[in-house]
């Protein structure tokens, strides 16, 4: 991350998120869900697949299900682990970056300054994702879920000692704020 710095400025926090496969809230629901996706393929497809009926035009329609299908129900777990593998965050005392290398590079920097509201949730074990700005409801169901132009508000997701890095945000924040205005709004549970 150093890389990426600006002149004179110094690293408070360097973290990545949890490694591996992993349950979220919203799978409660996308879990069940994606069920539904495979109702579809197997109910019309494989029997029009075995059908002495079939041509390759009926093949190229139901492709898109049955890849949506194993993608949903399988794939966007690997997919999210491979995210997280290759992510990293840092703190400074300027901004937050986020740094990425999926099929293209990303660093995503968010000055501390601009920032509107900072919520932490966390595990009772200390993990947790500090998420930065405006969130809701569908950014919740979808977490940790990769569509295109499917948009989530940036998160240092899934990370050790989250209350300390929130403390850290928090601090920075204050300092950078005048003394006319208000920090920004913290929510933490």
């Amino acid at each position: 991350m150093k890389e990426h710095l600006l002149k004179d400025e110094q690293i408070l926090w360097e973290g990545k998120p949890k490694s591996g496969i992993v349950f979220r809230a919203g799978d409660i629901i996308l879990i069940p869900l994606s069920l539904f996706f495979w109702v579809f393929p197997v109910l019309v497809f494989i029997p029009a697949l075995l059908s002495e009926d079939t041509s390759f035009a009926m093949v190229t329609v139901f492709l898109p299900f049955i890849i949506a299908a194993i993608y949903v129900t399988f794939g966007r777990f690997f997919f999210d682990a491979y995210v997280r593998r290759n992510t990293h965050y840092a703190i400074t005392e300027n901004r937050i970056l986020i740094h990425q290398k999926l099929f293209k590079t990303k660093l995503e920097a968010i000055p501390l300054k601009n920032l509107q509201k900072i919520i932490l949730s966390r595990s009772s074990k200390g993990r947790g994702t500090i998420t930065l700005g405006q969130s809701d409801l569908l950014d919740t169901f979808f977490e940790g879920m990769y569509w295109p132009n499917l948009k989530h508000a940036p998160k240092l997701e899934l990370i050790e000692d989250a209350k300390n890095v929130y403390n850290i945000i928090h601090k920075v924040t204050k300092n950078l704020t005048p003394k006319a205005a208000s920090a920004p709004r913290q929510t933490s549970f």
